[in-house]
């Protein structure tokens, strides 16, 4: 598979860094330099980047390997003869297949970006409930579907979960445990959707259970089997599990799989308890997961500084779990960012 280097130029640095790391949550093979108009103007080289898409209406001279993000809908890989055109608020699941045909249009190697969409997997951790754990896992996954245009499904760990009131459902429809079973017993996948349920933000979840969460209690293959069935349905763009203070081999193995993990504490809540919860992973897991490790100290106070921790702090009287817009605000974006790796 051929890296495909992309230049983003637009002056909404905000849309140009969400458009950035939804891509490459969706196609690893690119590698993203966002910039403002000037400073693409000002460079030298524009040529050596494989893509450039520019945000705006046409502008003369362009490049041949200039790509316009335009605001009409049903702009999807459309060659006007002058130049081509992507619509700019297309979920970037739907956007990458044609940006890789752009370019092999372009360039004339046409088999060079042929590979696999992958699904991607954040979990969230926590040595100690009551810290925040659930409210952050769904804040990323709201944002991710809401400002990044990705297509999120949300997987609780909890023994009872909170997916109802999180998504505020009140019941009906099949479920996760009918879900699995179909899984089990048919050894393939069913069609998620008639077992989803959405939320407003564009978030989307398997109906709970009205017991205990079966998820939680799987073992390491049918965790394994599940995931995959998930991943290979092409559905989605990412998965958020939120595992809260589960260490089961399962759990252990969904954090081998992850490209991130969340580790979540809240301030003022700290004991020996959490460098124990840590080392356990070290022993029995290595360093690796360290190395894609992100730290959050939850209900941090203004102001306040800790190396090696992003702090995050709801604001008061907004949406226990919102995207960047309520809730967590910024803290929730920049959360996101770092566990998109952009």
């Amino acid at each position: 598979m051929e890296n495909i280097s992309l230049a983003i130029v637009s002056d909404d640095r905000d849309y140009g860094r969400s458009l950035g790391f939804a891509l490459l949550s969706v196609y690893e093979g690119f590698s993203v330099r966002v910039m403002g108009k000037e400073d693409y103007r000002a460079l030298a080289d524009s040529e050596n980047f494989g893509l450039v898409l520019w945000d705006g209406e046409e502008e003369e001279p362009h490049t041949l390997n200039t790509v316009y993000l335009d605001e009409r809908s049903g702009s999807g890989g459309e060659n006007t003869g002058k130049a081509f055109k992507l619509w700019r608020y297309a979920p970037a699941r739907d956007t990458v297949p044609d940006i890789l045909k752009i370019y092999g249009e372009i360039t004339g190697k046409k088999d060079a970006a042929t590979g696999r969409l992958e699904t991607g997997l954040v979990c969230f951790s926590a040595w100690s409930g009551g810290v925040g754990c659930t409210a952050l896992a769904a804040a990323v996954g709201r944002e991710l579907s809401l400002v990044c245009g990705l297509k999120a499904l949300y997987i609780s760990f909890e023994p009872v979960e909170s997916t109802a009131a999180l998504m505020k459902y009140e019941g009906g429809g099949r479920g996760i445990g009918r879900y699995l079973y179909e899984l089990s017993k048919k050894g393939k996948a069913p069609p998620p959707e008639e077992y989803i349920i959405r939320d407003d933000f564009g978030m989307e979840a398997f109906i709970p259970s009205e017991g205990l969460n079966p998820v939680r209690y799987l073992n390491r293959e049918e965790t394994e089997i599940f995931l995959s069935a998930a991943q290979e349905a092409g559905h989605y763009d990412i998965i958020v599990a939120d595992m809260g203070t589960c260490l089961s081999e399962a759990c252990l193995w969904l954090m081998e799989r992850a490209g991130k993990i969340c580790f979540v504490s809240a301030e003022g809540r700290r004991s020996p308890k959490e460098k124990g919860y840590i080392k356990n992973l070290r022993l029995s897991r290595g360093g690796d997961i360290e190395k894609k490790a992100v730290f959050v100290r939850n209900m941090a106070e203004k102001g306040g500084q800790e190396e090696g921790f992003l702090r995050v702090r709801k604001k008061e009287g907004a949406d226990w779990s919102g995207p960047s817009e309520g809730g967590f605000g910024e803290d929730v974006a920049r959360l996101t960012r770092a566990l998109l790796e952009f």
